[in-house]
């Protein structure tokens, strides 16, 4: 097999279209590492941020949750008293 002169240039213009290819496809690359990277951090946070509401959440649930139980007891007693005011 005889390579010519003209086949040498052909083969090292198909290699520089492919190192630029190639360079392009790092620079993209790198790119979406670096996206990723952002992302990921921003799932942190916002995984973070789920987790204090969540605690917040539970919080105010069982606060609530006192209120509730201090007002049933409120509503006893005062019936308690109407009872007895009604039985004088």
């Amino acid at each position: 097999m005889r390579i010519t002169d003209q086949n040498i240039k052909d083969l090292d213009l198909h290699i520089e279209s492919l190192n630029h290819d190639l360079e392009g496809m790092r620079y993209s690359n790198e790119a979406l590492v670096e996206r990723n990277y952002d992302l990921r951090q921003e799932l942190d946070s916002l995984n973070r941020h789920q987790r204090l509401l969540a605690e917040q959440n539970n919080e105010l649930q069982r606060e609530l949750d006192g209120f509730i139980e201090t007002d049933e007891i409120v509503k006893r007693n005062l019936d308690r008293k109407d009872k007895v005011q009604q039985i004088r």
